[in-house]
């Protein structure tokens, strides 16, 4: 790779992940990046894991407190196996990490999607320019609302591309 087209690759990346930190800016803050379920039902999720893994606890098996009780091994979205979980393992707040958790998943969906269209088009801006389109379209964006798509949406570039 050409020093040149490193840093072309550096400055977008940059750029893209400062437009990021600064859409999710107050969620870094420590207030709850979110509204509808990310915020009735993830966020408290993951508190009650933060509590569990405070105590030890990183592989709970049953959430008492979900409804008339749930099984957390058996349930996709507490996310225990799921790699980029090590994500609320940082320092900070649970609200601090989850906005963590979304950025994230944000730039790679628009790292998998470049990786894709650059294949296709031989060209980095183009590939830039397709996945920071696909990462904040209003179908993508919007999944911070709901992690267990957000999550299936940042994979799916990385997945085509493959």
């Amino acid at each position: 790779m050409r020093l040149s087209t490193i840093r072309l690759e550096l400055f977008y990346t940059s750029a893209f992940s400062l437009c990021l930190l600064c859409l999710f800016r107050n969620g870094l803050l420590g207030e709850v990046p979110a509204f509808r379920d990310t915020f009735h039902f993830y966020y408290p999720q993951l508190v009650w894991l933060d509590s569990c893994a405070a105590a030890g606890e990183h592989f709970p098996l049953w959430n008492r407190l979900d409804g008339l009780g749930a099984s957390t091994l058996g349930q996709g979205t507490y996310g225990l196996f799921y790699p980029l979980r090590v994500l609320f393992y940082l320092p900070g707040s649970v609200a601090t990490r989850l906005a963590i958790f979304i950025v994230v998943h944000l730039l790679l969906a628009a790292a998998g999607v470049r990786l894709a269209a650059s294949w296709l088009t031989d060209s980095a801006a183009a590939g830039w320019i397709a996945g920071a389109s696909f990462s904040l379209s209003g179908p993508v964006f919007f999944q911070h609302t709901n992690l267990v798509f957000l999550v299936g949406a940042a994979w799916l570039g990385i997945a085509a591309w493959g």
